[in-house]
């Protein structure tokens, strides 16, 4: 928008302007804001972040025409440093303040994510609690009357049949023990789950068991 004075200020020197309308025609732009806001005189230094121009400081005098002394100049630079020092010392704590609320949100990201998890675990903690009381209680339901058809089918064999009923009766058997014992399996599988199934020490006979 005004590259005279940019040209002026990226130099790093102090830009001494003791007469504003005596500037050269490539600060037009420059002079009519200079006369608008009623300044007839100046000196301006540029703030410097990085090597890049960032802004300016400048004391100026709007009533007549000025040269501005070496104090004054002194001043300005003094100034201007004071003024870039307050720039790069709030922009690192707004860094800092942003990484602080960036780690908060994560926290808080991190919080609700434990939150969740804890809940998830107690449901399923829950359901599974559950599921092993209807699979007990449902072991429960079946044992009775399979131990029935146990007992019932072995008496029966025991009694004076033909030999097709005696085979029905020997398979009703055989079926209803190999049904007890799945029932017992699950029994104790669902035990297992919970921690109560409870270890009992007996005899092994290992070639037997392994055939």
């Amino acid at each position: 928008v005004f590259p005279f004075w940019m040209t002026q200020i990226a130099t790093g020197n102090v830009m001494h302007i003791p007469d504003v309308p005596s500037l050269p025609d490539e600060a037009e732009p420059e002079k009519q804001l200079l006369a608008e806001v009623g300044i007839r005189s100046g000196i301006a230094r540029g703030i410097f972040e990085k090597n890049l121009p960032i802004g300016f400081v400048s004391f100026c005098g709007s009533r007549e025409i000025r040269y501005w002394d070496e104090l004054e100049a002194d001043l300005l630079c003094v100034f201007t440093e004071m003024t870039r020092h307050y720039i790069t010392r709030k922009r690192v704590i707004e860094s800092q303040e942003a990484e602080l609320h960036n780690m908060h949100l994560s926290n808080l990201q991190l919080e609700k994510g434990i939150e969740e998890a804890k809940r998830l675990a107690l449901e399923a903690a829950f359901a599974n609690s559950s599921k092993s009381e209807f699979i007990s209680k449902l072991c429960y339901e079946l044992k009775s009357p399979v131990n029935g058809i146990n007992i019932f089918s072995g008496d029966l064999l025991k009694t004076e049949l033909k030999e097709d009923q005696r085979q029905l009766t020997q398979s009703v058997n055989d079926s209803a023990q190999v049904l007890s014992k799945m029932v017992d399996d699950i029994n104790d599988y669902s035990r297992l789950e919970t921690g109560n199934l409870d270890l009992v020490k007996s005899c092994l006979n290992l070639p037997i068991t392994i055939r």
